[in-house]
């Protein structure tokens, strides 16, 4: 659990970097190796499941952090963007 920590450190810091907050952090399935985790900012969130052995091999896999990074850049441009009417009101 301690390399599955590392990972979800060095997730936040490059979330953090692109202005992406971790707000909700949870594991809510025995018996699987995933975290459930809801990113956001600016009032509006998305939520991701990342696999065990991502987070313990983040930290030192050049890949998945350059992933990472453009992933969370993505994610915090997704944010600036105005939300879209789901619906038209149209009759």
């Amino acid at each position: 659990m301690v390399d599955i920590e590392k990972g979800l450190a060095f997730l936040t810091n490059c979330l953090g970097a692109a202005g992406v907050l971790m707000i909700e952090r949870a594991r809510p399935w025995p018996g699987r190796s995933a975290t459930y985790l809801v990113l956001g900012n600016s009032g509006r969130t998305t939520d991701i499941v990342f696999t065990d052995t991502f987070l313990r091999d983040l930290p030192g896999t050049q890949e998945y952090q350059a992933d990472l990074t453009s992933y969370a850049s993505a994610l915090a441009g997704g944010f600036l963007l105005p939300q879209r009417n789901a619906h038209s009101g149209g009759s």
